[in-house]
């Protein structure tokens, strides 16, 4: 029997996962249960017998196995060939299951094993669904607002947010909104959009009080990146909002996902501002990559994303 589990949320695979493996060794035990992490540590005769090999004294056999899509290696890809070769020969009382989060489709693993093996997944296409479980999974452990508060600071990240929560809950019993913003650092996704309502808002002395900040925890270049990364979408929002376009139209044709909360927001800072402090943006990079920039060292970055601020 050969399963494949996968999908965007690692968690609610990794989760799944956990609860097959407890159900086969409460039935079974654990001496015919293996769980394969990282393929490219094993022999290809042993991943061979692995697979192969019928149940040692019992009637099961479980084999896990965990499939990374960004693991380029050339001995990685034959271990992937060596179980594809092998699946012919999987005797009935095996059960194997590829673990594969976040899969590359485009790749001939994932496309060959797609076709003969039962395929579960695992997705959270909304923020509503991850809302819901967050819910199911602490009840009234934890504030409505508090979810909607951390679901922000951790860009939705699941496994992101189960840890937290379960940190806080060592020391509170209930999780209150004030809690995660006393103790949770925001994702630099977060800090972002904090720092870009603040830029469009014309807040710029908050808003550069802010990159400061986020300074504190990672390199001028990374913030600079992602702030041109996601300032690009909102100006391509609001120059379509002019032409009234439907919100479902312009989240469609920009591919928003749970950035859809965007197209609701509005600034002070006309579209055409927008523009100009993008253009002013862009050519900081220009001027880095074809040496004309006066300066080099990450302050004097940071001095000149301050200055277009200043000047849009």
């Amino acid at each position: 029997m050969l399963y494949l589990f996968t999908g965007n949320s690692r968690y609610l695979i990794e989760h799944q996962v956990s609860e097959w493996k407890k159900q086969f060794i409460q039935k079974h035990g654990d001496f015919n249960l293996l769980h394969l992490k990282n393929i490219i540590d094993y022999e290809t005769n042993f991943i061979i017998e692995s697979l192969t090999a019928l149940p040692f004294w019992w009637e099961k056999k479980l084999v896990c196995i965990d499939i990374e899509s960004e693991n380029k290696k050339e001995n990685y890809s034959k271990k992937l060939d060596t179980i594809l070769s092998q699946i012919d020969h999987i005797p009935e009382n095996n059960i194997v299951l590829i673990v594969y989060p976040e899969p590359d489709k485009r790749a001939k693993f994932f496309k060959d094993i797609s076709k003969v093996a039962q395929k579960k997944e695992f997705n959270i296409s909304e923020t509503g669904e991850l809302q819901h479980i967050i819910e199911k999974k602490y009840n009234d452990k934890i504030s409505y607002w508090a979810i909607q508060a951390i679901m922000r600071y951790k860009w939705n990240h699941l496994e992101k947010i189960v840890s937290e929560i379960d940190k806080l809950l060592i020391t509170y019993e209930r999780i209150e909104e004030e809690y995660i913003y006393s103790h949770i650092l925001p994702e630099l996704e977060e800090n972002i959009f904090q720092c870009i309502d603040l830029i469009l808002s014309k807040q710029t002395p908050q808003a550069i009080e802010k990159i400061h900040t986020i300074l504190e925890q990672t390199s001028i270049y990374a913030f600079y990146n992602n702030l041109l990364a996601n300032l690009r979408p909102i100006i391509y929002i609001q120059s379509l909002k002019k032409t009234w376009v439907s919100q479902k139209q312009i989240a469609d044709t920009l591919k928003l996902g749970n950035r859809a909360f965007l197209i609701n927001k509005s600034y002070k800072l006309p579209v055409w501002n927008m523009k100009k402090l993008y253009t002013q943006l862009i050519d900081i990079d220009t001027q880095m990559k074809t040496g004309k920039l006066l300066w080099s060292e990450e302050k004097d970055i940071t001095l000149a994303v301050e200055y277009a601020l200043l000047s849009s």
